[in-house]
């Protein structure tokens, strides 16, 4: 399950999030061109979720 999330990382870019079946999460980064860089573990990149830990 994937969905757009807005700016995520903070880079003024549209990213996406995804949930995979074993329930990890990931980012893709948005490029700014129409496409999204690969998949990134949301573990491994622990900073632009910091926030959304407040969320839920």
């Amino acid at each position: 399950m994937g969905v757009g999330a807005g700016d995520v990382n903070g880079d003024g870019k549209q990213d996406l999030v995804s949930l995979d079946t074993s329930n990890r999460l990931w980012l893709n980064a948005g490029k700014g061109t129409g496409g999204f860089a690969n998949r990134v573990d949301t573990l491994q990149s622990a900073a632009p979720w910091q926030h959304w830990a407040s969320i839920g």
